[in-house]
């Protein structure tokens, strides 16, 4: 009866799940190597640690803030002066979570300093209306960039974003608004931040609808900040959401994504150099060497160019070929030329 093999490496080549081995084969070759596949920028089914822990701290954040509260929409001007000058548990709760224009800037009207908020603010989506667009915006952007940064990176770039951008939409909200006060709260200009990388990192060939990935974004990006700003500053209402947030949020992610880019992290980042689109989320034959290197830092390796990217993808043909009939014939079937040809792809592997 043929063994079957949970993976590893015949003639020091991968060797895919569940192919049947012949017994009488050999086992004289080396079996360290294995099939690889680089980490690169998709959108999986699959919900990650950093997604998922995102998705139920701001469901949790706001549905105890409803309780605790007792108000499900926060640019109140009613509950939020009550709540300024009351007690109990609203009160606290304000205290703790409602980061205004106000509690920033020294020239809004009703200054009232807690920069302590510009870390907890996130926790707590300002209506269900926006709580709805957050857990469906962190469900798209999270899974796509956590394949890319990891949980904690995700997690920490999310944190980060959402601070600096409303510390700069308090400042600019209080002058913007004049008299009226905005409420800077949410994760939704974080994600939006999150989203704006897709512009470096996706391949230039790249369509969505049938137009350029990264001009589609650059304009999906520009609609969603334009339509915020317009709806705030179109409101009458005393008490709006910050209208510059998620604007403030995209600019500080373009900034850095410009910077890292310029160092030449931003590249490797999606696992593939800016001019060669030929691998893009394909599967490649990586060395031991790549490794050691993957582990050391979450960016992935680079493959290889494009001329031999084209070369090596006919090899693994070959490769697979050849396996496939080991896997049939047994290896006594195979040619002088065709182990030659194996015993070159796996001596090349192990350099």
């Amino acid at each position: 009866m043929p063994r079957r093999l949970g993976g590893g490496t015949l003639l020091g080549l991968p060797l895919p799940l569940g192919v049947p081995f012949p017994n009488n084969i050999p086992m004289a070759y080396d079996d360290r190597d294995y099939y690889r596949e680089p980490r690169r920028l998709e959108f999986t089914g699959a919900v990650g640690r950093g997604t998922m822990t995102l998705m139920i701290v701001i469901s949790a954040g706001y549905f105890m803030g409803a309780v605790l509260s007792n108000t499900l929409t926060y640019h109140d001007a009613g509950w939020l002066s009550q709540a300024r000058h009351g007690e109990g548990m609203a009160a606290w709760f304000y205290r703790l979570f409602v980061l205004t224009s106000g509690n920033l800037a020294p020239w809004a009207a009703t200054f009232e300093p807690q920069p302590w908020k510009l870390l907890t603010s996130w926790l707590v989506s300002h209506s269900l209306v926006d709580l709805v667009f957050t857990l469906i915006g962190a469900f798209i952007v999270g899974r796509a960039m956590e394949q890319l940064l990891g949980w904690r990176w995700l997690l920490l770039s999310a944190v980060g974003l959402s601070a600096c951008s409303a510390a700069l939409a308090g400042l600019a909200d209080a002058l913007l608004l004049g008299s009226r006060q905005s409420v800077i709260m949410g994760l939704n200009a974080a994600l939006l931040g999150l989203f704006t990388p897709l512009i470096w990192l996706y391949p230039k060939e790249q369509k969505i609808l049938s137009f350029p990935a990264r001009s589609f974004i650059v304009v999906l990006l520009v609609a969603l900040v334009s339509f915020g700003l317009v709806i705030s500053l179109a409101t009458p209402d005393e008490v709006v959401a910050s209208p510059t947030q998620p604007m403030f949020a995209v600019l500080v992610s373009a900034g850095v994504c410009a910077w890292l880019q310029r160092r030449g992290v931003l590249t490797r980042l999606s696992g593939i150099p800016e001019d060669d689109r030929a691998s893009w989320g394909r599967p490649m034959y990586r060395a031991d060497e790549s490794r050691a290197d993957e582990k050391e830092s979450f960016f992935a390796a680079r493959p290889p160019e494009d001329e031999e990217a084209r070369r090596e993808a006919e090899e693994r043909k070959q490769v697979d070929a050849l396996l496939e009939k080991i896997s049939r014939e047994g290896i006594s079937s195979l040619s002088r030329a065709e182990r030659q040809f194996l015993d070159g792809q796996s001596r090349k592997l192990k350099k």
